[in-house]
């Protein structure tokens, strides 16, 4: 079997950990792939042995050899043929640094991309060399499997969807949003495919799941005594808090300070997605006390001196994300969103909008004012309850978030506009991606009735059945070798799923 790793500075030692493992188990397993982030990372991978990653590419380099190739009109045009329509704007759109000109709710630090990208043709030479190189890759590797730690970017998503196109296997890790479980899934867009096929299978025969049904009927009861959000929600939360205080403010501070001394000294490999580290000390500083004096003196509306009113109650995403640029590339501009929602609903109704954590002080200038002013509509601190806000709903609305799979579990009616993972259980919600028939789905949504518990039973222990653990701190923290030998089970987990993928695509 031979694997194409797409590597990152959050995705190194993992996948040099499966690699082993794939090894070990078999000396004809070969691994290949292409890694994104500073040259010193490219050179450790490159030294890895037992197996010896070959080839491996290194994407900063290749991406600015893309910006200087000539573009390749009918080959553009071949791909827009070839491709599902709209696929190389998708890609675009999925690149929050090159196509930094659709991010409308969030900041980002600068970075010569970002320049770059109000350059139309340097952005056309660089999507035309994207497609060629992996294309070439993906023709004369010959990969069995192609792992991507997610779909969150251009290159991921060009490269799942080429896969696609020629038929090899594609995957990705992908949350489940139960506690720490994650899946091996093959929808680039994060659908749970495995999961999905064995919960509708499970419908007609229930004892494909059964081991795990006791268990998911478990975490059903616990969760409704208890709501309690997937480990990420924790570990983004505790890294929230750190800078927002002054402390982390100022250790935020040190650690610039020595990225600056340390280029002075060593000097600087020139990386097109980074600024520069004075720019970048500058940024996050500046960024540290603007979400302190936000949430010091932005007034939000308090809940308790709201008008009582029955509400859709709307979670802001992050932004940029791949929650909105992959799996909603229509949808990411949420402002737009709330006020179709705004339009949409009974005049006697709110729409009340919580910030999410992680984006105080991203939003951009006017961000708030403009969204307060939208008739009916109140936005509320991201310390506000997400589950009171859930059961006082009439209705909870979202683009793809996870508030969709809480307010299901809490027998709320609920509405999704973009892909999901959730819309496979058909029931209790509805799919608008239309938001010109958002009215409709708002009034449709207060006639049907809750999902069957049974199909929530059934889902959630396909997911039991699939999934293994893969904590968000092992995964997404600080990952040393004693981290991988600590969990070394994961790697093996990855692994046989991996070698199955394999095998089924092998019968098929």
């Amino acid at each position: 079997m031979r694997v194409f790793f797409y590597f990152a500075p959050h995705f190194l030692d993992w996948p040099l950990a499966i690699s082993r493992e794939l090894f070990n188990q078999s000396s004809e397993h070969s691994v290949c792939g292409v890694i994104s982030g500073a040259k010193d990372l490219y050179h450790y991978a490159l030294a890895h042995r037992i197996p010896t990653i070959e080839p491996l590419y290194w994407l900063d380099g290749l991406e600015s050899e893309w910006l200087k190739s000539d573009i390749d009109e009918d080959l553009l045009n071949k791909y827009d043929r070839d491709y599902e329509p709209g696929f190389l704007q998708k890609i675009l759109i999925s690149d929050r640094k090159l196509g930094a000109g659709y991010v409308s709710g969030g900041r980002m630090p600068p970075c010569p991309l970002i320049d770059i990208s109000s350059d139309h043709e340097k952005v056309r030479r660089y999507i035309c060399g994207l497609l060629k190189f992996i294309e070439n890759q993906v023709l004369s590797e010959k990969p069995d499997i192609v792992l991507s730690y997610c779909v969150a970017g251009s290159f991921a998503l060009a490269l799942a969807e080429i896969c696609r196109h020629n038929n090899v296997v594609f995957c990705q890790i992908t949350h489940s949003r139960i506690n720490s479980i994650s899946v091996i899934d093959t929808d680039p867009k994060m659908g749970l495919h495995p999961v999905i096929e064995l919960f509708e299978r499970s419908l007609d025969n229930p004892e494909l799941v059964a081991d795990s049904v006791p268990d998911a009927e478990k975490y059903l009861k616990d969760y409704r005594e208890k709501p309690l959000q997937p480990d990420y929600a924790s570990f983004n939360r505790n890294i929230e808090k750190k800078l927002i205080s002054w402390s982390g403010i100022l250790k935020q501070l040190i650690s610039d300070m020595y990225g600056v001394a340390s280029v002075t000294i060593k000097g600087r490999q020139p990386d097109l997605r980074k600024a520069g580290e004075w720019s970048l000390a500058s940024y996050n500083f500046r960024l540290g006390l603007r979400r302190r004096s936000i949430m010091r003196n932005f007034k939000f509306d308090k809940l308790e001196s709201i008008p009582q009113r029955p509400f859709v109650y709307f979670p802001l995403h992050v932004n940029p994300e791949a929650s909105t640029m992959v799996l909603a590339p229509m949808h990411d501009n949420q402002l737009h969103v709330i006020e179709s929602i705004a339009k949409s609903i009974p005049l006697t109704w709110n729409v009340l909008v919580k910030e999410h954590r992680p984006m105080i002080g991203l939003r951009p200038d006017g961000f708030y004012d403009r969204l307060q002013k939208i008739p009916g509509v109140y936005l509320l601190s991201p310390y506000e309850n997400n589950f009171n806000l859930i059961q006082g709903s009439q209705v909870v609305c979202t683009i793809t978030g996870t508030t969709a799979w809480e307010s299901l579990i809490m027998r709320k009616p609920t509405i999704i506009i973009g892909q999901s993972q959730y819309l496979a259980l058909k029931d209790g919600l509805i799919h608008c991606p239309d938001l010109t028939q958002m009215p409709l789905a708002i009034r449709q949504s207060q006639e049907m009735e809750a999902i069957d518990d049974q199909r929530l039973i059934l889902y959630i222990a396909a997911i039991f059945e699939l999934g293994f653990d893969f904590p968000t701190d092992v995964y997404w923290g600080k990952v040393t070798k004693q981290t991988i030998e600590n969990n070394h089970k994961i790697a093996q987990d990855i692994c046989e799923r991996l070698i199955s993928l394999y095998k089924i695509s092998r019968t098929n």
